[in-house]
């Protein structure tokens, strides 16, 4: 992409996750979700104040943090499989151009694949045991 068409959309990539937090936030700020947990404030129950319980906070956990992070992580792995498959039908063209005697390395691919694979699999490990 060119910088104009790149700075043409700019401001709606910034405002998305801006937005969702916001969205987010206030409304389990509105659901009175926010209660103590542990050493943070956060969608948790209330058994000492019934005005502030709600017994679905489990439900809005995974909606409003988890469903999300996983949607992402999910999304990242498709877009780095695509970036590899698209790396590797490049170095298949190719391969008419080298000699037939050489050995068909595939290292652009090889090494896209590794970084992808690293990336997502860092966020699996991040988000996997939290979840």
């Amino acid at each position: 992409w060119k910088g104009t068409r790149v700075s043409k959309i700019k401001k709606y990539l910034h405002a998305l996750p801006i937005l969702a937090g916001f969205g987010t936030g206030f409304a389990a700020l509105g659901l009175k979700l926010y209660n103590n947990s542990g050493s943070t404030c956060w969608i948790a129950p209330a058994p000492n104040n019934p005005d502030r319980h709600n017994p679905n906070y489990g439900i809005y956990r995974l909606a409003f943090l988890y469903a999300d992070a996983w949607a992402i992580i999910i999304f990242l792995a498709v877009c780095m499989t695509i970036i590899y498959f698209h790396v590797l039908k490049q170095e298949k063209k190719l391969d008419k151009y080298s000699a037939s005697f050489s050995q068909k390395k595939r290292k652009q691919s090889k090494k896209i694949r590794n970084q992808a694979f690293l990336y997502v699999g860092c966020m699996y490990m991040t988000w996997i045991f939290g979840s």
